[in-house]
């Protein structure tokens, strides 16, 4: 066998070589805390590798969800190169790869396998991995660690948590100061001014664009004092949502509202979502579509539904659609998530408005499809407060950053709740059976003559 150098095809910037050096030395606990884009599994991957060829055993990569283990490490390509992850796992130390397990088969008989604590947390109970790699810590469940613990101690093991700071009231906070105050734990804290990956041009246009200034500082600057962010819809509100059921005339006078989401991006999705009161009606997705289309899509499920209102969303490209509604008789409303929100003490903007909002709904009675997918975007955003203590949501851009998904259903069944809407009353069946019995009358006219 030819002489393999591990790492593989992986060059570690400055700032990275500290921890690749405390781990060769026998290094057995680490904790970085590095600013956004720092590469951060990058680095961590290839130690594990190195680890893996070094000592026959089982090590497990481990990110908050299982989505998100496949996303950032399994199928992950680099950026620039295209190298993808697993790739630093080179052919000629490479025995077999299992696809559904995200699991690499070493030739000297070592196991690395891609993980996520939403799905196999329990499932680790028992198992006895060398090495373990928890990325991004601080969104992971708290009773992670306390899982694998006792089996590293037992033997020999090794981990390293990275994260990005979630604030001092976060669990991960606890486990930082711990690990600073204890000898045998490799910490590290890098921001973008030790780690000159990004700039402050770049931390003042992520501002500018929208980012929260808590989060931008705890995103560059690995700022713990910076408010922390949390999960915002618990599970068990989206499930209960989902396991409701409403007959069509406990919501007769109920209003139907419709709400579009436009796709900004080219992996984002286009979705139309129809509500009547407390009741989803439909929802259908699209992708790749541009603004006419989406328009005529809007018109079909009007004709199906007869809405009361229709929310366009004008950030990005949205405005063509609702210019081409007007043209075509219709009255869409535009929402602007970006604006001043009604309640402007308690809300950052209109979109954490629309969110709450939405987030009553569901918890007062609101039903959802039971629908993985939506479920998953809703639960799978998080929230945090300004310094002026206003609400604010988690933005698409820096959920996608983390591995979750955009949330494009869950925005557009929000977008529903952009402004009241009147429903239907029993005045207005009254004018419509007498609209129906003029038509008849007019019908008969026509035929008799009379």
């Amino acid at each position: 066998m030819p002489t393999i150098n591990l790492p593989y095809n992986f060059t570690p910037r400055k700032y990275q070589i500290p921890l690749l050096d405390a781990m060769d030395s026998g290094c057995r606990h680490a904790m970085i805390v590095w600013n956004r884009r720092s590469g951060k599994d990058k680095t961590c991957f290839n130690i594990m590798v190195k680890k893996a060829w070094e000592r026959v055993g089982a090590y497990y990569y481990i990110m908050p969800t299982y989505k998100q283990g496949r996303d950032a490490i399994w199928e992950q390509m680099d950026k620039v190169s295209g190298f993808p992850m697993v790739g630093h796992v080179p052919a000629e130390i490479l025995a077999g790869k299992n696809n559904v397990d995200m699991k690499l088969r070493l030739k000297n008989g070592s196991i690395i396998q891609i993980m996520g604590t939403d799905k196999t947390i329990e499932n680790l109970r028992g198992t006895n991995p060398l090495g373990i790699v928890y990325s991004e810590f601080s969104l992971q469940r708290q009773d992670a660690w306390d899982v694998m613990r006792p089996i590293l101690t037992e033997n020999k093991g090794w981990v390293i948590m990275n994260m990005t700071p979630k604030g001092k009231a976060h669990h991960s906070y606890k486990m930082w100061t711990l690990a600073r105050s204890n000898k045998d734990w490799f910490t590290e804290l890098l921001t973008i001014e030790d780690t000159g990956v990004m700039t402050m041009e770049d931390y003042d246009a992520e501002i500018a664009s929208g980012m929260a200034p808590e989060l931008a500082r705890q995103e560059f600057f690995s700022d713990w004092l910076a408010t922390n962010l949390a999960q915002f819809i618990p599970y068990d509100v989206a499930s209960m949502a989902a396991r409701r059921e409403y007959d069509d005339n406990d919501l007769r006078y109920s209003p139907t509202i419709m709400g579009v989401d436009v796709a900004r991006y080219g992996d984002d999705s286009s979705v139309i979502y129809v509500r009547k009161g407390l009741k989803t009606l439909d929802y259908q997705t699209y992708r790749h579509m541009d603004t006419m289309h989406i328009a005529s899509m809007v018109m079909e499920m009007s004709a199906q539904y007869r809405e009361d209102a229709i929310f366009v969303d004008v950030v990005g490209v949205g405005a063509g659609v609702v210019d081409r509604l007007k043209q075509l008789g219709k009255h869409p409303i535009e929402a602007n998530g970006a604006c001043r929100s009604v309640n402007n003490k308690r809300f950052y903007n209109k979109r954490a408005e629309m969110w709450q909002n939405m987030k009553e709904w569901l918890m007062n009675g609101g039903s959802i499809p039971n629908d993985k997918d939506l479920i998953e975007q809703l639960i799978g955003i998080e929230y945090g407060f300004t310094s002026r203590d206003q609400q604010f949501m988690e933005r698409k851009e820096d959920m996608k950053g983390r591995g979750m998904v955009s949330p494009d259903i869950a925005d557009a069944l929000a977008m529903t709740f952009y402004a009241p809407v009147q429903g239907r009353t029993p005045e207005d069946d009254e004018d419509d059976e007498r609209e129906k019995m003029m038509s008849r009358r007019s019908r008969i006219t026509s035929m008799t003559g009379y």
